[in-house]
């Protein structure tokens, strides 16, 4: 079965990284911040050139909500832009498609007032995003290790019950998928 059968909204898997289940009552819901529809090369110029992400963040402001520290508004919490700068060093059109779903991550765990519908939409543009990052590894040939990724994105128990939260009001469901490139910037924009 390859990678882009199906898309449940980013998986079970993460149980390992905290050992237990939290209710997803206790996500917090302090984050009311309008994130970008889709990622850019002006928004995100990590894409083009790795050393142009954020600076660290101070890990106990970055860690006191879900959002996180995002310092230069692109959608991408500070943290998960660097380690995706530092973890595909040379091939822009990996960056590209991680960027996407980290935006991706992020709206899955920060949108106020989510409902299924909203988490439906949310869940659809994951697909594509899910969808970029399969061709990127063909076309590339880097891998994707969705465990380190969730590590990342997920670290702190609010971002994980936050996860839950999403999986939980997004429900079963089955996707189709694309036949056609998701990726939100063009690979001819794109040297590698």
């Amino acid at each position: 079965m390859s990678n882009k059968s199906l898309y449940l909204p980013l998986l079970i898997l993460p149980v390992f990284l905290f050992g237990c289940s939290g209710s997803s009552s206790a996500v917090n819901q302090e984050i009311a911040v309008a994130l970008p529809a889709k990622v850019s090369l002006e928004t995100v110029p990590m894409i083009l050139d790795p050393s142009q992400g954020p600076s660290a963040p101070d890990p106990a402001e970055n860690d006191a909500t879900v959002a996180g520290v995002d310092s230069n508004s692109n959608g991408i919490r500070d943290d998960v832009e660097r380690w995706i700068a530092q973890t595909y060093p040379t091939s822009a059109k990996m960056r590209a498609a991680m960027a996407q779903m980290a935006l991706n991550s992020q709206k899955e765990i920060t949108t106020p007032n989510l409902n299924r519908d909203t988490a439906y939409q949310i869940a659809l543009e994951g697909m594509d995003a899910t969808n970029c990052i399969g061709d990127m590894e063909s076309t590339t040939g880097l891998r994707w290790d969705i465990k380190v990724y969730m590590a990342q994105m997920y670290n702190t128990r609010s971002r994980y019950s936050a996860l839950m939260n999403f999986q939980n009001i997004m429900g079963s469901r089955a996707f189709r998928v694309p036949e056609t490139n998701t990726c939100e910037i063009p690979l001819p924009q794109l040297a590698d």
